[in-house]
């Protein structure tokens, strides 16, 4: 997320790694993600909802750059991703390094609008290529011309599975 709101008195919750506070309006404070990601970020390993949930808030604003968060249930559709664990993932390594890996994998926007969004990716490994838009089932997504599964990620994001190689996504 590029900006979060927290309430006065929360802000215990918000990682200072991670955010920049820039703004205070009433009893909301406005923060900058330091490390906000591009739009079409793959991911080559995921987590379950179970075993995110077992982190706390800190670790959760975290682990989001080490992997795709998916339903417990919606396992089957990336076997061919690593399932990772997010109780392994050290806590002290910079945040900016995982940021910078994953910049310039992302997807090439090409194209942009309301309703329409196009671009392009050359992923090393199959992926689940994130996107910063909230999921809806009305919501179609190709590639390479042909129709895949929209994925629920993140509790409320889109994503979609790409085989490694080079892609057309719309």
């Amino acid at each position: 997320i590029k900006y979060l709101l927290a309430k006065e008195g929360a802000s215990g919750d918000v990682s200072r790694e991670i955010y920049s506070r820039i703004e205070k309006t009433g009893p909301i404070e406005i923060y900058r993600n330091n490390y906000f990601i591009p739009f079409g970020i793959p991911f080559q390993q995921y987590f379950t909802e179970s075993e995110f949930a077992k982190l706390d808030n800190g670790q959760k604003a975290e682990a989001i750059y080490h992997g795709i968060v998916i339903p417990d249930e919606a396992q089957s559709s990336v076997k061919d991703i690593p399932k990772a664990d997010p109780l392994q993932i050290d806590f002290n390594a910079s945040v900016a390094d995982k940021w910078n890996s994953l910049q310039p994998s992302a997807m090439d926007m090409t194209s942009f609008d309301h309703n329409h969004i196009k671009g392009k990716i050359n992923l090393e490994s199959p992926s689940v290529v994130f996107f910063s838009l909230s999921y809806d089932e009305a919501w179609q997504v190709f590639v390479d011309g042909v129709r895949s599964d929209l994925m629920l990620v993140d509790y409320g994001f889109s994503g979609v599975h790409v085989e490694k190689g080079e892609h057309q996504i719309e």
